[in-house]
């Protein structure tokens, strides 16, 4: 089925029980993965299965009254991105960026055994992304996944100048960090 995310938020709202499931079904199959692969990143990445499997069981239960302004996609990141900050602040929370790559790099152990730089390095970037303040990493990862500055505002209840804010203060750390670690190879 190849239609538009809100043409079947549309119909997922309809008083048709079966072509509702299926378009829901639709935009579950469409964006699970990806969402799943966002919550692993802002709470610990065993929770954020079941961080969108809540969310969007609690989307279908409450999809007649729910208003989506924008996208579709912007609101179920944004969805998504509550309930697994819900989650991180919990207490349940071990940040799992470095999952992306081979976790956190130990400095003295790559320089006496002479490993490959750039895999230190990406293991470091990716430590350090998880460390960054919370609006920040949030704003990163909904770059990552690809909204722009409008839809990552209107996920984060923020202006897009601000967005480019939080962006570019993420990248400047990001940026200072990589240099000591270059520096240390």
């Amino acid at each position: 089925m190849d239609i538009e995310d809100r043409e079947l938020w549309d119909i997922a709202r309809s008083s048709d029980a079966d072509a509702a499931r299926r378009a829901f079904g639709c935009l579950s199959n469409r964006y699970f993965e990806l969402l799943v692969q966002f919550a692993g990143k802002l709470c610990r990445r065993q929770d954020a299965p079941d961080v969108v499997s809540d969310v969007f069981a609690s989307i279908w239960v409450r999809r007649a009254t729910i208003r989506v302004n924008d996208t579709v996609r912007g609101y179920l990141y944004g969805a998504v991105r509550w309930r697994a900050c819900k989650v991180w602040r919990a207490g349940r929370h071990s940040t799992s960026l470095s999952s992306l790559g081979n976790g956190s790099v130990d400095i003295e152990r790559a320089a006496d055994h002479d490993e490959t730089p750039s895999n230190d390095l990406i293991s470091a970037v990716l430590s350090e992304v998880d460390i960054l303040p919370l609006r920040q990493r949030s704003a990163l990862l909904l770059q990552v996944h690809g909204l722009t500055y409008a839809q990552i505002g209107s996920v984060l209840d923020i202006s897009p100048n601000t967005v480019d804010t939080l962006l570019g203060r993420a990248r400047k750390r990001l940026r200072q960090r990589c240099a000591l670690f270059t520096e240390l190879w």
